[in-house]
C-alpha cells in the first residue's frame, strides 16, 4: 500500500515538472500545489501506519519473549 502511494506521489510530482509551462499558462499553480500536498499527506499517513504497526509487532514480540 505505501508503495502505491509513493508511486502516485512521484507521478504527480513528475507531471507537475513536465507540464510546468502549461500549469503556469493556465494559472494552475494553486490546484497543482494542493494536489501535490494532499498526495504527500496521504503518503505520510500510510507511512506512519506502517511504522506504527511494526512498532506494535516488535513490542508484542519482546513482551512475549520475557
Amino acid at each position: 500500500m505505501p508503495e502505491l502511494s509513493y508511486q502516485i506521489t512521484r507521478g504527480i510530482h513528475t507531471d507537475c515538472l513536465l507540464n510546468y509551462e502549461t500549469v503556469k499558462y493556465f494559472n494552475g499553480e494553486d490546484h497543482e500545489s494542493k494536489r501535490y500536498h494532499e498526495s504527500i499527506r496521504n503518503y505520510q499517513a500510510l507511512e506512519y501506519q506502517v511504522i506504527s504497526g511494526w512498532h506494535q509487532r516488535v513490542f508484542s514480540l519482546v513482551l512475549l519473549t520475557l
